[in-house]
């Protein structure tokens, strides 16, 4: 939806799918990259988008599951991500895993959270009370691409929608509400930028 919204133009010869647009009277230039899932390939498309551009703010936007039972994170919600933190490491040994800051946008009206990212879903009562003493939120891509842009030195804003509550038969709820959360992030996005 973004990149409809956008009226982007696709980029070619790029690693990763990449479109570009101009916005606004400022004509701030603006690039989406679709990384694709998880967190080898959204690192590796973040270090090659922040090492062949100037990028004055990365934003990431995609769905999560909520890792906390709470009113403001029902699926449909959207968030701003305030810390995200790699929760594969728990299975390793590492009980405390170090969390990397989000910069934050000026959106008071917007739930924010901690978020845990992952190497695979979460659909496992076990699993979910578990990564829930890291954040309230999961996904498979952000505290990769916090991680990298940090060591570029890049402000790094995380953008999540609420798909699913990561619980027992959440897979199916993720899949209907994923159009609805796409369209609602790109909307709320747009909205930020004041584009």
């Amino acid at each position: 939806p973004l990149i409809e919204l956008l009226a982007a133009e696709p980029l070619p010869a790029e690693p990763f799918a990449a479109w570009q647009a101009a916005r606004g009277d400022s004509g701030r230039e603006i690039r989406v990259v679709i990384s694709g899932v998880g967190k080898v390939a959204a690192a590796a498309a973040t270090a090659n988008l922040l090492s062949r551009n100037p990028i004055g703010r990365l934003i990431n936007f995609g769905v999560c599951g909520a890792l906390a039972d709470r009113d403001d994170l029902n699926p449909g919600a959207l968030c701003q991500v305030i810390t995200a933190v790699e929760g594969d490491r728990l299975c390793m040994g590492d009980r405390s895993p170090v969390p990397v800051p989000c910069h934050q946008m000026d959106a008071a009206d917007i739930t924010t959270a901690d978020l845990v990212t992952v190497d695979r879903p979460v659909f496992d009562a076990g699993r979910r009370k578990a990564l829930s003493a890291l954040g309230q939120l999961v996904d498979m891509e952000g505290a990769a691409i916090a991680r990298t842009a940090a060591w570029f030195g890049a402000p790094c804003t995380l953008l999540k929608g609420v798909s699913d509550a990561a619980g027992e038969g959440d897979r199916q709820r993720l899949q209907t509400k994923l159009d609805g959360v796409a369209a609602d992030l790109a909307t709320l996005l747009l909205r930020l930028l004041a584009v």
